[in-house]
């Protein structure tokens, strides 16, 4: 009987090791099939995945939300009205699979790199949000030369950062009218008084952390690797310039013709070191030009401005900034975009 015993009691016990496991197994299931969630504290919703997006709306702590999609890192969560919301801030509930998030293969095009969205077509006018490299986009429009790509959401993307399917409907796009420059709001750094320079800055700008390839959690950066140059030439009217040679000031001083590195009309892309000045140096045809100079294109979080730092969304304030600055952070990794435009 005592041998019986044993038996009976290594039985049951085979049993509850079975039963917890399948459990466990069911749990972690249904815990990834999820299409509602709890908010779990008063919440901000974008028009997009990030927080570089507009706020357009809030969700309570304890209200319950039905999730539509997810970005392809699983980060942000959208919703059935539409808007985004960070799934750190939802404590999600039983219900069917997550859709994947939307590929590349249903909109006929993807991002190019990492790259800003633009409130018209054009780099003057203000940046609205930022797109990820590899990220699908749904494309509704163009304007009159295509150089400008229009999205679902109205933003515009530069079409050389566009890659479109043969198949997708970027080859079906209606011509957009362009909305003009004058009626924008500009980001652009006005030429200095008096300069009498041919080409003059007219942009200077940090990349912030989601364009670099970092990303935020509420105020903390996980830093990006990229340390790039990229300058825009324009000509008098705003167009893109091909065969116009720049120049860094430091270093090798290395010279790049526009147009002529595979990254768009216009575009001359240099690596950053721990900083650079920068100026165009020949006009198309190879005739010498006098430039303004973008100067102080640093890597060193140390000689960055305070607002640009803040505009970038590396810290929030002067105070997070002096945090910011004195523990070095993303030291060697920040990049840069200058425009330079022709005057005559």
């Amino acid at each position: 009987m005592r041998v019986y015993g044993l038996f009976v009691k290594q039985i049951w016990t085979q049993l509850v090791i079975v039963l917890t496991a399948t459990l466990c197994f069911c749990g972690v299931a249904l815990s990834q099939s999820a299409t509602t969630g709890t908010v779990n504290r008063d919440a901000n919703l974008r028009s997009g995945p990030g927080t570089n997006y507009t706020i357009t709306g809030k969700a309570a702590s304890g209200q319950t939300v039905t999730i539509v999609d997810k970005n392809d890192a699983g980060s942000w969560y959208q919703l059935a009205e539409g808007q985004w919301i960070a799934s750190f801030l939802v404590n999600l509930t039983t219900g069917t699979p997550l859709p994947a998030p939307t590929s590349a293969a249903a909109t006929g095009a993807t991002a190019q790199r990492a790259a800003n969205l633009r409130a018209g077509p054009g780099v003057n006018y203000a940046v609205t949000g930022v797109v990820r490299s590899g990220q699908a986009l749904e494309l509704v429009g163009a304007n009159s030369d295509r150089s400008w790509l229009q999205l679902a959401n109205g933003a515009w993307i530069a079409a050389f950062l566009v890659n479109q399917s043969a198949a997708g409907p970027a080859t079906t796009v209606p011509a957009a009218p362009v909305v003009p420059v004058a009626t924008a709001t500009p980001t652009a750094v006005p030429a200095p008084a008096g300069s009498g320079n041919q080409f003059v800055l007219v942009q200077k700008r940090l990349w912030d952390v989601i364009e670099n390839g970092g990303s935020l959690d509420g105020p903390s950066v996980r830093c990006g690797l990229a340390r790039e140059l990229l300058v825009n030439v324009l000509d008098a009217n705003g167009n893109r310039l091909n065969g116009v040679a720049v120049q860094v000031e430091y270093g090798a001083r290395e010279t790049v013709v526009t147009g002529t590195q595979g990254k768009g009309d216009g575009v001359a892309e240099f690596v950053l070191g721990g900083g650079q000045d920068v100026k165009v140096i020949r006009d198309v045809g190879g005739a010498a030009v006098t430039s303004d100079v973008a100067t102080a294109l640093s890597t060193n979080p140390q000689n960055i401005p305070y607002e640009a730092l803040i505009n970038a969304q590396y810290c929030q304030d002067e105070a997070n900034c002096q945090r910011f600055v004195a523990g070095n952070a993303c030291n060697g990794h920040f990049s840069w975009t200058v425009t330079f435009q022709r005057q005559r």
